[in-house]
């Protein structure tokens, strides 16, 4: 086959003649699409990255505020523990303080209504003590016993005419009263009557009763002053006594 150089010639110029226009029309903006498509994915990736960091910085975050709200929830779980630990302190204290008070109003209604069981028991064996020493001095008691109280009587009159001068102030005659459990005679009165009259250096009048009450002895009544030498008498102070009277 023959070299043609013309022909060479001409299709080396066809060849930059289309190199020339392909880069004029074809290069440039496949190049420029090229360019465009690379910013694109710069641009995507780059976003990419801003939202993978963004995602990172709201993951640590979302983390913080759970721990945040995990340590305000213990916080908040200690503080109700703490709370219901002392609402139940308060509730037993409550509790303890309402049974001591009610073991308290009990025991003293018990003590109360002991000490009046003990007191009726005690006064009921008091009374009792008492009937049965009036009954039995009644059964043995015979005028010789009342004799003989008469005597201690007359024994102290001088010493109870000394106190009754003390109460009676006036030199009016005096009005005594003499209750004797047995009658006593004339004489024993005259004499009665003598003492008196002598100590208190005035009139005497006796107003004289008998009463088996007194079992023996005798009571005198004089300017509101009372001597009681009666067996009734001494019981009687027996029972107080017993009852823890004066």
């Amino acid at each position: 086959m023959k070299f043609d150089i013309g022909t060479f010639i001409f299709q080396v110029i066809n060849f930059v003649v289309l190199l020339f226009i392909l880069k004029r029309l074809l290069y440039r903006p496949v190049r420029e699409m090229l360019q465009r498509r690379r910013d694109l994915v710069e641009e995507t990736m780059r976003s990419a990255e801003e939202a993978r960091n963004e995602a990172l910085a709201l993951k640590e975050r979302h983390r913080s505020e759970v721990e945040l709200l995990q340590g305000e929830h213990e916080q908040m779980l200690q503080k109700m523990k703490e709370e219901a630990f002392e609402e139940r302190k308060r509730l037993l204290a409550d509790a303890q303080q309402e049974a001591a008070a009610l073991i308290g109003r009990e025991q003293a209604l018990f003590e109360g209504e002991k000490s009046r069981f003990e007191a009726e028991l005690k006064d009921q064996a008091v009374e009792a003590a008492a009937m049965f020493s009036s009954r039995m001095l009644r059964d043995i008691v015979d005028e010789e016993l009342h004799r003989g109280i008469w005597r201690k009587f007359l024994d102290q009159l001088e010493s109870l005419a000394a106190d009754l001068g003390g109460r009676c102030a006036s030199k009016d005659p005096v009005e005594m009263d003499l209750r004797t459990a047995f009658d006593l005679s004339d004489a024993a009165l005259q004499e009665l009557r003598a003492v008196l009259e002598e100590n208190l250096s005035r009139k005497v009048t006796l107003n004289v009763t008998t009463s088996e009450d007194l079992i023996a002895g005798v009571v005198l009544r004089a300017c509101d002053l009372v001597y009681d030498f009666s067996l009734s008498g001494q019981v009687e102070d027996l029972r107080r006594r017993l009852q823890g009277g004066d």
